[in-house]
């Protein structure tokens, strides 16, 4: 927050900035596109464990999977429609041939359906032409994980320079683990301005600057972060003085949800989202160990996904941290149905957090806003009369 604006900024400016993150969000795809007419070629992946760095250093753009909130029909071919809606919608997407721009794709092994996406887009879609699987061990605290993660970071490696033909060299790595430390820090400094009371960006503004910054080359996301960080001190007409909430969240790939609390009369000023502060929080370390051992060190412990083994404990601890950090008043934690990782670990939370915790389930859709919009109502009028 130390940053200082050259020039007090207008209020359309400031729109201007946060416009050009909205655009990126609301148009992922088109966009995506723009980049592959211009000769650049996308890796699609899914889950945070993804060492985006290894595919930057190849040459290539990483982006983040997500999904559709249109109502799903292809999918459930291959899917149950009791299983996680999230990864049902991916899986609509491709199937309808959105993700036809996709040069390769990597499944990080999450959780069972998620790797399934990995057999059901080799066998059942003719594309992309580069298909990767990675195995990342649920027991990221044991002792042979390093070693694990090492060699399947190598092995990436080695699949994508079979892809393209060229060497990815520890220069090459080296200077994408820089381009995403750097990355990192300025979204904490985005972040830093959620603080203040009011908020100077608001909960809708944050995530939609995080969710671009998974959706296009990570170069130029750093020179509107700059950009941004650049002018916000001078902005005056930020949100206003509200309950202050975290929100916590399975997963969530636009700001729907975040706009309609905020629509309610909260601020939601930090997150536990794997498309928020656990996805850019922890740096990779600069020392004298090869960029691989490094990697592996920073996506190992990395505030946790419910997904790994031992999380709580980490996961718990992170959440508390935001908590009195950013002065949340509450939380409320939404946990996609049938995502049993997430839905594992919330006794836990409910037990252990000192503010007050509304749950919410749901699907991709956000089916029920009706009721999520009267659950989230009474949630701020209890908070208001403690």
């Amino acid at each position: 927050m130390a940053r200082k604006s050259v020039i007090r900024t207008e209020e359309s400016a400031i729109d201007s900035m946060f416009s050009k993150f909205e655009q990126v969000v609301s148009q992922r795809h088109d966009v995506a596109q723009r980049y592959k007419e211009q000769g650049r070629k996308i890796i699609g992946y899914f889950c945070d464990y993804t060492p985006e760095e290894v595919i930057h250093a190849a040459g290539m753009i990483p982006v983040r999977i997500t999904g559709t909130k249109d109502q799903i029909d292809k999918a459930d071919r291959y899917l149950q429609s009791n299983v996680c809606s999230f990864a049902r919608s991916c899986l609509e997407l491709a199937l309808r041939g959105t993700y036809d721009y996709l040069d390769g794709l990597v499944v990080t092994h999450t959780c069972d359906v998620v790797t399934k996406m990995y057999e059901i887009w080799q066998y059942r879609l003719e594309k992309p032409e580069f298909l990767h699987y990675l195995w990342f061990p649920h027991k990221v605290y044991d002792e042979a994980a390093q070693h694990v993660v090492e060699e399947e970071i190598k092995r990436l490696k080695r699949s994508l320079e079979d892809f393209t033909g060229s060497e990815i060299s520890d220069r090459a790595l080296e200077h994408s683990i820089e381009v995403y430390n750097t990355n990192r820090r300025l979204l904490k400094e985005v972040y830093e301005w959620r603080k203040s009371d009011p908020p100077r960006i608001s909960g809708t503004e944050a995530l939609t600057v995080t969710l671009s910054a998974l959706l296009m080359p990570r170069d130029e996301h750093n020179l509107l972060l700059e950009e941004l960080l650049g002018n916000i001190e001078g902005r005056d007409d930020g949100p206003r003085r509200n309950t202050r909430l975290m929100l916590a969240a399975s997963m969530l790939d636009d700001v729907d949800l975040i706009r309609v609390i905020e629509e309610r009369g909260g601020n939601v000023v930090s997150d536990d989202l794997c498309t928020g502060t656990r996805y850019f929080w922890d740096l990779v370390q600069v020392s004298d160990s090869p960029p691989v051992t490094r990697l592996a060190q920073r996506y190992l412990r990395k505030v946790p996904c419910p997904r790994s083994y031992q999380s709580e404990r980490p996961r718990l601890a992170h959440i508390k941290a935001m908590i009195n950090d950013y002065h949340a008043q509450g939380v409320i934690l939404y946990i996609l149905r049938c995502c049993d990782a997430h839905l594992y670990q919330y006794p836990k939370l409910q037990k252990e957090l000192d503010v007050p915790l509304l749950y919410l389930q749901g699907e991709q859709t956000l089916s029920g806003l009706a009721q999520i919009r009267n659950r989230v109502d009474a949630f701020l009028e209890m908070i208001g009369g403690l």
